[in-house]
C-alpha cells in the first residue's frame, strides 16, 4: 500500500490521499480509491488519458493501474506507435473489456475496428 500512497502523491492526490486514509480498513480496496481519484471514472493519464471507463469492472487483470493510466506503461511507446500509423483496420483478439480497443478507437478515429473475446464476463462489460 505504501508504494500506491507515494504515486498518488506524485500525482497531487493529497487531499484525496487524506479522505482514503479516514475509511476503515474493510473499505479500502481498489474500486473505493478509484472513486476516490477518478469520480468519474476517467482514465488520468498515459496514452488513452481521458478514456471514460463505463464501470469499476475489469476482465482479468487490475482496475487501478487502468484508471491511473499506468497499466502495461512499458507499452505506451508500442501504443504511441500504433496511434502514429494509419490503420485501415485494427483486431484485437482478447479485448476483455476493450481498454486497448476503445482507448485506441477513441483516437484513430478513421481507423475500424473489431474487438474479441470469448470470456463471457468480458463480454458482458
Amino acid at each position: 500500500m505504501r508504494i500506491i500512497f507515494q504515486f498518488l502523491l506524485k500525482f497531487n492526490f493529497f487531499y484525496k490521499l487524506a479522505q482514503l486514509l479516514q475509511w476503515e480498513r474493510s473499505t479500502f480496496d481498489a474500486k473505493n480509491i478509484c472513486k476516490i481519484i477518478s469520480p468519474e471514472n476517467i482514465v488520468l493519464r498515459g496514452p488513452f488519458k481521458g478514456m471514460k471507463y463505463p464501470s469499476l469492472e475489469v476482465a482479468g487483470s487490475a482496475l487501478l493501474p487502468k484508471i491511473l493510466g499506468s497499466y502495461e506503461d512499458e507499452l505506451f511507446e508500442v501504443v504511441n506507435k500504433i496511434l502514429s500509423t494509419k490503420y485501415s483496420e485494427v483486431l484485437d483478439v482478447g479485448c476483455a473489456e476493450g481498454y486497448y480497443a476503445v482507448g485506441l478507437a477513441r483516437k484513430m478515429i478513421s481507423t475500424k475496428f473489431f474487438a474479441y473475446d470469448t470470456d463471457e464476463k468480458a463480454l458482458g462489460l
